[in-house]
């Protein structure tokens, strides 16, 4: 699974101090840090900054010969929060697509649409769960459009509601539409 943040914080970084002696004589090189340790011994070395949450840090290195000269250089870090490490959230508004009105008898045809932003035209990710409050489903239970048998059902009305199971549980997920049934 990739990461959620674009850029995931280094663990480690690598230190590689620049000094000379001008008459050829072994140096040694002595770090201190604001934070996390250091990894190693000589010119290059590892900064561990591992668990380091956002702020700022320093690193200070000072370089000596036998005959006790030296000579000090520091460097500073910035580590800063992820502005946002989650993926946006996507709540589509449920539009149901159904007649205000249809002839008892007739089968009616109720479809779902997600809108917003662009969205899977076959909907692998998404169940459709369907319920009436009259009538039944004789086509497409479990798929984004059903069709309803209207049959004995003449001045009454149908209330048609989905349930779209894959959106965020935050999202809101049910929508209904109403459809009055007119005598044959």
């Amino acid at each position: 699974m990739p990461s959620a943040c674009p850029h995931p914080q280094p663990k480690r970084l690598r230190v590689k101090a620049e000094a000379t002696s001008l008459t050829s004589e072994r140096l040694r090189y002595q770090y201190s840090v604001s934070a996390g340790k250091i990894i190693g011994h000589g010119r290059d070395v590892l900064w561990d900054i591992a668990g380091l949450g956002p702020g700022d840090y320093s690193i200070k290195v000072t370089v000596t010969d036998q005959h006790r000269h030296s000579a000090e250089s520091s460097a500073s870090l910035a580590l800063k929060p992820c502005d946002t490490c989650d993926p946006p959230i996507y709540f589509p508004k449920i539009v149901l697509s159904c007649p205000d009105t249809s002839i008892e008898g007739e089968v009616v045809l109720v479809s779902v649409a997600l809108s917003g932003k662009p969205v899977e035209r076959t909907f692998p990710k998404y169940e459709f769960n369907w319920s009436l409050s009259a009538g039944r489903i004789v086509q497409g239970a479990g798929t984004k459009r059903i069709k309803i048998d209207t049959s004995g059902l003449g001045r009454q009305s149908i209330s048609a509601t989905v349930e779209v199971k894959g959106l965020d549980p935050a999202a809101p997920r049910t929508a209904s539409c109403g459809i009055a049934i007119q005598p044959k």
